[in-house]
């Protein structure tokens, strides 16, 4: 975990100045030994006292909460993509494999943004599962 990582997208989408540092924090998921997702993830700078050695027990979102902030509603998209270098290598992707992916905006019950993810996923190892209730 990084505390001076300055993104402008990320800034953006927590609707931050872009000089702002921001916490930082890559995430690769493992299934059975084999890498499943990597899990990029920007949190306000208030979340800088969140440790790696608290996420490795428990879920980012039960640590925002535990940190003073309850996520109420994310905004999420869902697409796919070539997978890039870094991805290609980290998930044991070939030349061509694609990436699933999915980027959320998470805000708490005032619509204050709490968190920003991106992440990648192995388009042969994950699927979507979606519920969708009519009104």
């Amino acid at each position: 975990m990084d505390l001076r990582v300055f993104n402008k997208r990320a800034a953006r989408e927590l609707q931050l100045d872009s000089r702002k540092p921001l916490v930082y924090l890559e995430r690769l998921r493992m299934v059975d030994g084999s890498p499943l997702a990597l899990l990029k993830n920007w949190l306000p700078p208030e979340f800088g006292a969140i440790s790696v050695a608290e996420l490795e027990f428990r879920g980012l979102y039960e640590l925002l909460r535990a940190h003073g902030a309850t996520p109420a509603v994310a905004h999420q998209s869902v697409g796919s993509r070539p997978a890039v270098p870094e991805e290609r290598r980290l998930l044991e992707l070939g030349p061509f494999d694609p990436v699933l992916t999915m980027t959320r905006r998470a805000y708490d019950a005032a619509g204050a943004p709490v968190e920003f993810g991106d992440h990648s996923y192995r388009a042969d190892r994950y699927k979507f599962d979606v519920t969708v209730h009519a009104l």
